[in-house]
């Protein structure tokens, strides 16, 4: 039970967000182009949804982070600041402001002694071991060739995002408005797709996934 509790409640979490956060703009954007709903009243529509959810997400756990904090300013700022441009585009442009300062946080974390996927993954990790010698707290106390693994994924990650708040930027002010949503949503899938592949193959290679033979292998030394 308490291997199967934290994955599937991870995996929930990561359900809900995907469809409050993902699909659903991208299905109000649509639904209500083809109702002949004007263009920033569509995508105001559709960025609604994330917003409610932020919101929600404060209210049921009575905390505000420094996350979910930021992402409400940039929702509400880019909301506002539509209404005063009247600019599809800018409320389109959000998508990478939002992406890049995820990914900058994260190479920011590269500076601390707990980079983000460390953090994020480690509850998961930890449920999963099987002795204590196996779990990510155990690993990245003892192996310095974990904690460099660790940081050289949240690195991957980091750059990433960057990366693609460049390209939604472009993609916002170049193509046809009625086209960044969707090119928008199968960019997240290509990128999250892209980065579950880069973490599975580099963490097999280097040991940081896998049979525990080849994690050893990869060295351990005392902090």
């Amino acid at each position: 039970m308490t291997t199967t509790a934290p994955k599937s409640s991870a995996a929930g979490a990561i359900v809900t967000n995907l469809v409050v956060d993902l699909v659903a703009p991208i299905a109000l954007y649509y639904g209500l182009r083809a109702a002949g709903v004007d263009q920033l009243l569509a995508l105001l529509a559709g960025g609604a949804a994330p917003l409610v959810h932020v919101i929600w997400q404060v209210v049921r756990t009575r905390k505000v982070g420094g996350l979910a904090l930021f992402t409400l300013t940039i929702l509400v700022l880019s909301v506002a600041a539509s209404f005063l441009t009247g600019s599809e585009r800018f409320l389109l442009a959000k998508d990478g402001w939002l992406t890049a300062v995820a990914g900058l946080w994260l190479l920011g974390t590269l500076r601390t002694n707990r980079p983000f996927i460390y953090e994020a993954a480690r509850p998961i990790a930890d449920a999963k071991a099987k002795t204590p010698e196996d779990t990510w707290t155990h690993r990245f106390a003892t192996s310095e060739s974990f904690r460099h693994g660790m940081r050289v994924v949240t690195a991957a990650w980091g750059i990433a995002l960057v990366l693609d708040a460049v390209v939604r930027g472009v993609m916002a002010y170049t193509l046809p408005v009625d086209l960044v949503p969707g090119l928008g949503g199968a960019q997240y899938a290509v990128l999250f797709i892209g980065l579950q592949i880069f973490g599975q193959v580099y963490g097999q290679r280097t040991g940081l996934i896998g049979d525990k033979k080849k994690s050893a292998a990869a060295g351990t030394v005392t902090a």
